[in-house]
């Protein structure tokens, strides 16, 4: 993955106007169950057949989801974005499980400490 094409994309999707605003790239968009500050976004499947469905939802405007998604926090004016995460198809909506709260709870964490401080991990 180059990073330097995903922080593009990201900022492009992040300066589009609404909440619902998606991109070839990035889909359906919201904060984490529980928490009020870190958020995931899907992300276009890396399948092909996947990719192309994704490709054909964006086209007719349906809000596009898939199990590749993109953890990150909003620290606002002060400090920008932080990307936290990204985890691959498939085993996105595997972080979901009981298994993994300690992970979500550890990147809560690390969210609030970012919003609030600037703190990167």
């Amino acid at each position: 993955m180059n990073v330097a094409q995903l922080i593009a994309d990201f900022d492009q999707w992040k300066a589009m106007p609404g909440i619902d605003a998606e991109t070839a790239v990035f889909g359906r968009n919201g904060l984490n169950e529980g928490s009020a500050i870190l958020s995931h976004v899907h992300m276009v499947p890396l399948g092909t057949a996947e990719a192309a469905r994704w490709k054909e939802n964006f086209r007719k405007k349906r809000g596009n989801k898939s199990d590749r998604y993109l953890f990150y926090v909003d620290g606002g004016p002060a400090y920008g974005f932080l990307l936290l995460a990204i985890i691959d198809d498939p085993g996105g909506h595997a972080i979901w499980h009981k298994s993994n709260a300690d992970l979500r709870k550890k990147w809560d964490e690390m969210a609030e400490q970012f919003h609030a401080q600037g703190i990167v991990p």
